[in-house]
């Protein structure tokens, strides 16, 4: 065999390697995408009544107060879904959060 064969079969399974690594990623972001929509819908449920982020921490059960406030809560908020009790201290210790009711 010669070199450039050699070269160009270590090309085409790189190529291949990187459709499939591609073809994993795509999947896990969607599977990913799908958790954190359920998560959603559990806080929403759960926030009915004002409930803090440690709250909502324990009852995702995510120990990283950051993954579920970049994740969830603030998209939440952003949506117009969820809303924070104290607005004039948006970044308080106590800090609650509760459901916004579809009028």
């Amino acid at each position: 065999m010669v070199m450039s064969e050699i070269v160009k079969g270590d090309t085409q399974s790189d190529t291949q390697s990187d459709a499939q690594s591609g073809q994993q990623s795509g999947q896990q972001s969607g599977q990913q995408d799908k958790k954190i929509e359920i998560y959603k819908k559990q806080v929403l449920d759960y926030c009915v009544e004002e409930k803090t982020a440690k709250q909502i921490s324990n009852l995702l059960n995510i120990k990283s107060r950051q993954y579920i406030s970049s994740n969830i809560i603030k998209p939440l908020i952003n949506d117009g879904k969820l809303d924070y009790t104290n607005k004039n201290a948006v970044n308080a210790k106590n800090q609650r959060y509760i459901t916004i009711k579809k009028e």
